[in-house]
């Protein structure tokens, strides 16, 4: 069988004419994707619009990427800063933290962007939330101080919500506050005669000694066994006497506001008792600890906040929230 030769001279001159007009179309598409003065040429002119071009998409991306650095800088600020603004405080997800403090306001804050126009921040104290007050800006903040605006720390009055009472005057105040209380209901209720007394209870320890009788199994031994012991008792000492008056006569009862002793139980039976039938003398203890507004896990963070702040106490929170677990108020009232 006869090959069939090919003619490589006429092959060839037929792919060139193929390779020529694929790039003649190439050329065309190119043309028109960087002709960009629309001349219909590639030329000088169109490689200076594309440079341009370029360029100013480049700077438009280090621009929106500067922007979102900037943004995240800002964000970080704002989150770690944590400014509060007059408009903060009408937002329905702000709260107040039960400890405040009132300072100045810091050097880093004061040169942030992100804290211009703050009235105070936030920041966490030993897991604790505390809002920090700037000191010109306290008008503010719709809360009264207790006892003036001079303390550094406060924190909040256990039945109003508004009122803080300085960290190192709040025992004695809430004492006088609800002796006060006591007072009055006294009056409300028509008592010729009162007595409040302040006590603590203290756990006393005693030893005791018995002696019993008895044999071993050891052989031919008697032997006399001495067993002793300790107990603890709770005695009350008497600290002082809070208030005391004699009214010359007594009146119909009527009955009386409560604030710090609303939720105590003893105080709402005397004042039904009043109310409700003849009365003639009672005498009650009143824990001081039911009342407090502060528990003893509350007490220790509120220490490690102020430590963590730097600040010298001359009292122990947590110290003080023991000690007022063991006292209470001695009420003897006589109508």
């Amino acid at each position: 069988m006869e090959k069939k030769k090919i003619d490589f001279t006429a092959a060839a001159g037929e792919a060139g004419k193929g390779m020529k007009s694929f790039f003649n179309k190439a050329k065309d598409g190119l043309v028109k994707v960087v002709d960009q003065n629309s001349d219909g040429t590639f030329d000088a002119e169109d490689v200076s619009m594309i440079t341009d071009a370029v360029a100013e998409s480049a700077k438009n991306t280090a621009v929106a990427v500067m922007e979102n650095l900037e943004e995240k800088r800002r964000e970080y600020e704002r989150r770690t800063l944590q400014p509060i603004f007059v408009e903060d405080l009408n937002d329905a997800e702000f709260y107040y933290t039960k400890l405040i403090r009132l300072t100045d306001i810091d050097k880093k804050r004061a040169e942030s962007d992100v804290c211009q126009g703050s009235i105070g921040y936030m920041s966490n104290q030993n897991d604790l939330s505390v809002m920090n007050i700037f000191k010109d800006k306290l008008s503010m903040f719709n809360i009264t101080l207790i006892p003036d605006a001079e303390s550094e720390v406060y924190y909040v009055d256990p039945v109003d919500r508004d009122k803080y009472i300085a960290i190192e005057d709040y025992f004695e105040y809430l004492r006088v506050s609800r002796v006060n209380e006591l007072e009055n209901i006294a009056n409300d209720l028509g008592a010729t005669y009162f007595k409040i007394t302040y006590k603590e209870h203290r756990a006393a320890v005693t030893s005791q000694k018995a002696v019993a009788k008895g044999k071993f199994k050891a052989p031919g031994e008697n032997a006399s066994v001495d067993a002793s012991h300790n107990s603890k008792t709770s005695e009350a000492s008497t600290i002082g006497i809070a208030a005391e008056n004699r009214f010359k006569e007594g009146h119909a009862p009527v009955a009386p506001t409560l604030n710090y002793l609303k939720r105590d139980q003893v105080v709402q039976n005397l004042i039904h008792l009043r109310m409700t039938s003849t009365l003639e003398s009672r005498k009650y203890e009143i824990s001081l600890s039911k009342t407090l507004g502060i528990k003893e896990a509350d007490a220790v963070k509120i220490d490690g906040a102020l430590k963590s702040m730097k600040m010298s106490s001359n009292i122990s929170i947590a110290n003080e929230v023991r000690n007022e677990s063991r006292r209470f108020l001695e009420y003897e009232i006589e109508f």
